[in-house]
Order: structure tokens, then sequence, then C-alpha cells
């Protein structure tokens, strides 16, 4: 689980086709999503279609993000061991 995640301005469109009912529905599930479980089955099929193209880039944003931060963690040990030597 991330300590947060985006909301794209994007995603609105798809929010504005939902009732507030389903809305809150879906905010939730996109919370629950980030602590990796699975709220699908709660929603009907509008909220369900809503949150498949959200949860598909919060897929992407996350193998994003780890390959990003083991970029980083691998330039973090060169630069230590540049400047420590082994």
């Amino acid at each position: 689980m991330q300590n947060s995640f985006l909301i794209y301005a994007d995603y609105e469109k798809h929010f504005n086709r939902l009732d507030d009912s389903q809305r809150g529905k879906l905010i939730m599930a996109i919370f629950a999503l980030n602590r990796g479980e699975d709220l699908t089955n709660n929603l009907d099929p509008a909220t369900q279609m809503a949150l498949s193209f959200i949860q598909d880039q919060m897929k992407r944003d996350s193998e994003s993000y780890e390959i990003a931060k083991q970029k980083r963690s691998e330039a973090g040990k060169r630069g230590m061991e540049a400047r420590w030597g082994k």
C-alpha cells in the first residue's frame, strides 16, 4: 500500500456519470484498492466500469513508482560507493 495515489482531473467525466451514492461508493472503492482490497463485487455495473478505468491507471502509476523507486535506490548505492568506497 502506498501512502498516496493520484486522482486525475479526467476522472471527473466518470464521476459525473454517477449519482451521489455511486460516487461515494466509487471513492471508497478507490481507497480499498489502494489498501489491496477488492470491493468491486459490492458495486453496481456503472460504478464498476468507472472503477475499472481508474484501477487500470492506479496499476500503471504503481508500476512506474516502483521502477522509479528502484532506480533511485540503485543511484543512491552508487553514490555511497563513490563517496565512501567499499
